[in-house]
């Protein structure tokens, strides 16, 4: 629809401007305006911008780009000795207006050791992400489930580089239990 509307803004422009420019016209005839409509678009949807009476169209897409659906990474983390989990997370919500624009699911498995011993880890959070190019300033609040202890509440804020519709992913902050992180992966 969005380019059906442009190609009629464009040729009413160019009829417009033909007309409007003194040069001959065939009355009852379409012969120089498929002339000039066949010269200006080599392919469908190749719409270049049209200068018409001092107006200026160009087509835009305003909407902005979505990071994708979910994502799978590795999370090495440095607490009191150390921290490995396996992580999926998966987009609940995007939004391209407030301080906020991606809202994530996230849930992991991992590993953690200190000086008791080692044990496994559960987490679940909400991840919350600002920015909507590459690099994103993110906030995970939620809860880290101990399998040899009692749960403690996770809190993490750090860095991540996500292109939109990219699939490279790169984290990094520090959060309770993970310590100072690190995580790489891949988003799908």
């Amino acid at each position: 629809m969005r380019n059906l509307l442009i190609s009629v803004l464009t040729i009413c422009s160019l009829v417009f401007s033909l007309s409007a420019s003194g040069q001959p016209q065939r009355k009852g005839s379409l012969t120089n305006y498929n002339e000039v409509l066949s010269n200006e678009f080599s392919e469908v949807g190749d719409f270049p911008p049209v200068q018409n009476a001092g107006i200026l169209l160009i087509p835009v897409d305003s909407t902005p780009p979505m990071l994708r659906n979910a994502a799978l990474y590795g999370t090495i983390g440095a607490s009191v000795i150390g921290f490995v989990a396996g992580n999926i997370e998966f987009m609940v919500a995007q939004k391209p207006k407030g301080f906020f624009k991606a809202y994530s699911l996230r849930v992991g498995f991992g590993v953690q050791e200190n000086f008791g011993g080692e044990g496994g880890i559960l987490i679940g959070a909400l991840n919350m992400l600002t920015g909507r190019k590459n690099s994103h300033f993110e906030v995970g609040l939620g809860w880290n489930l101990l399998f040899d202890e009692a749960s403690l509440p996770l809190i993490a804020a750090g860095y991540r580089f996500q292109k939109p519709r990219g699939r490279f992913v790169f984290r990094t902050g520090v959060g309770l239990i993970e310590g100072v992180y690190v995580s790489l992966g891949t988003a799908f």
